[in-house]
């Protein structure tokens, strides 16, 4: 399983790997520092990644 924050979002959310290389996605967590949009304040676009959630 895989913690990541949709572009836009201000929540982190759980995904976990399929062995189709899609995503299931498993819901909201918490992660103390990433809350409010806080991690992605000051990211490189060249940081992020495509995933395919099913």
């Amino acid at each position: 399983e895989i913690v990541c924050i949709f572009l836009g979002g201000n929540v982190p959310f759980v995904l976990r790997a399929r062995n189709d290389s899609k995503y299931q996605l498993i819901g909201e967590c918490y992660v103390h520092g990433v809350m409010d949009g806080e991690a992605l304040k000051g990211i490189d676009n060249n940081d992020l990644e495509d995933f395919v959630i099913t």
